[in-house]
C-alpha cells in the first residue's frame, strides 16, 4: 500500500521521503503531458520546450516556505492546469 502525505511513500523498495525536484518532476512531467496532449489532439504542433517554460514561469502558485525549505531556494510554480490549457488558445 503506497500512503502519500506530505512527500512520504511507504512502498517495499521506495525511498520513504522525498522533497524539492524529487517530488516536483512527476507534477510537472504530468501537466506537461496534458497540455501537450491537449494541444496536439486540438491540431497544434509540439510546443517548444522555451514556450513551455514561459507558460509554467507565469501560471501556477508560487513556491511557499517550508521548514528547512526557504522559498529563495526555488524550485518553481507549482503547475495550474486549467491556467496552462487556457493560455493553449493563443496558439
Amino acid at each position: 500500500m503506497a500512503i502519500y502525505h506530505g512527500a512520504v511513500l511507504r512502498i517495499r523498495g521506495i525511498p520513504t521521503s522525498f522533497s524539492g525536484t524529487s517530488s516536483a518532476s512527476p507534477i510537472v512531467v504530468g501537466a506537461l503531458a496534458c497540455l501537450q496532449s491537449i494541444h496536439l489532439t486540438r491540431g497544434g504542433r509540439q510546443l517548444p520546450y522555451t514556450i513551455v517554460r514561459e507558460m509554467l514561469r507565469t501560471t501556477g502558485s508560487p513556491q511557499q516556505d517550508a521548514p528547512g525549505r526557504p522559498a529563495s531556494q526555488r524550485i518553481g510554480n507549482l503547475p495550474d492546469l486549467r491556467a496552462l490549457i487556457s493560455l493553449l488558445n493563443g496558439f
